[in-house]
């Protein structure tokens, strides 16, 4: 894999990121809304992917979150007095989980690709022809070298 391939690899990951964290994010509105009087509004919800999650992540089918179908199902059942609020989010929570064991892996990924930027940057440091007193400099300053690169690498293009 080349250095290109590898950084590529790395902006992929941390779009991703971004979009679990928005997930997540949602997920936990969902929750929100089960503890609100209003279910009317609870029904009328911003999914966003939560319930597209195969769409969004094709290779993640063991972290496949319900539909809207039963998630809108549960909803409706609380709002007809066939559910509690606790069962609502007893039957949601395997959806929570899920997400919070996908986004951990992606950040557990992200931190390991940016532990193998900064080995990249400290090897190629060493492979520079020059005294000791300015290959140190260089090593001192790994750290804000990879966030350079990840801030550059990551920049939005519409902005």
């Amino acid at each position: 894999m080349t250095g290109f391939e590898f950084l590529k690899q790395y902006r992929e990951l941390y779009e991703e990121e971004i979009e679990l964290a928005q997930i997540k994010q949602n997920a936990f509105d969902v929750f929100d809304s089960c503890a609100t009087e209003d279910l009317e509004t609870s029904l009328k919800i911003n999914w966003g992917p939560l319930y597209n999650w195969d769409n969004y992540y094709p290779r993640s089918h063991e972290f496949f979150i319900q539909d809207f179908d039963y998630v809108n199902s549960c909803f409706k059942a609380v709002a007809n007095g066939h559910m509690s609020r606790e069962e609502l989010q007893t039957a949601l929570s395997p959806s929570v989980l899920s997400i919070e064991r996908y986004y951990s892996q992606v950040k557990a990924d992200k931190e390991y690709t940016e532990s193998i930027i900064e080995e990249k940057l400290r090897a190629f440091i060493e492979g520079i022809d020059t005294n000791a007193i300015i290959r140190n400099i260089l090593y001192l300053s790994v750290p804000y070298l990879k966030d350079f690169l990840i801030g550059f690498l990551t920049l939005d293009k519409d902005a």
